[in-house]
């Protein structure tokens, strides 16, 4: 590979190559690829992390998972609003296009699986919610769910007289509906 005079920097006692980053102690040097080349390049990475990912055990998967997900989450934290604004209309942009390239068949199975995801999710949590007040769970936060609307402990009870948080009766609930 031939390098160009403009792309190189002798001031230091290591060359340095514009473009070029340094990682344990080898030179990675970018240069311009053809389009075969990088389909080419991007197979051959697709392979190496699909090889990699059958290998590794679950525990190996979620300590991946939570490091990629605290990442993208400091990198959100960091980004502006106008960065967020870019980033958001980037993804809305690249999903309209993946839709306008799927088949009838693609967007059905894509719906099918949405749906099934999206009960799924509603029976897990109202069975979890089911008899709820009866069997408290201290690892769930209540407050955070969109069900259930907690609200302030001000409200009395119109059998015993008592309010939220004070008991009188044994078999006295007071419910408080969203």
């Amino acid at each position: 590979m031939e390098y160009d005079e403009h792309l190189m920097d002798w001031s230091s006692d290591v060359l340095r190559i514009k473009g070029a980053r340094h990682v344990d102690g080898l030179l990675f040097v970018q240069h311009r690829e053809s389009s075969v080349e990088r389909s080419q390049r991007l197979a051959s990475q697709n392979f190496r992390t699909l090889a990699n990912r059958q290998r590794e055990s679950s525990a190996d998967r979620s300590q991946r998972l939570a490091s990629q997900n605290a990442r993208t989450l400091a990198n959100r934290d960091r980004e502006s609003s106008a960065e967020r604004s870019q980033r958001l209309a980037s993804q809305n942009s690249r999903t309209l296009a993946n839709r306008d390239r799927e088949s009838s068949a693609e967007r059905s199975q894509r719906l099918t699986q949405q749906n099934a995801r999206s009960t799924r999710n509603r029976t897990r949590r109202q069975h979890n919610l089911l008899n709820a007040a009866f069997a408290y769970d201290c690892t769930v936060d209540y407050s955070e769910l969109n069900d259930i609307d907690i609200g302030r402990m001000d409200k009395i009870c119109n059998l015993c007289q008592a309010k939220n948080g004070q008991l009188k009766l044994l078999d006295c609930v007071v419910v408080v509906a969203k």
